[in-house]
């Protein structure tokens, strides 16, 4: 649903996932799946999603997928 805001105009919070933190874990769950489809593959993964290697690479160390 759309935001709640406060008399001052500004969103509330109301108790669902950031924004930040819902687009990581939708993140690390495509990486995931894209690495398992590829056996760790990280190549084959990355030419999968259409990002450069050292990318998918910096991201795998970043969520901790291998």
């Amino acid at each position: 649903g759309l935001p709640a805001f406060n008399k001052g105009g500004q969103a509330v919070q109301t108790g669902g996932p950031r924004f930040a933190e819902a687009v990581e874990a939708f993140e690390k769950a495509l990486l995931g799946d894209a690495l398992a489809r590829h056996h760790g593959n990280l190549t084959q993964a990355s030419q999968d999603l259409g990002m450069a290697k050292t990318t998918l690479f910096d991201k795998v160390k970043k969520y901790g997928l291998q």
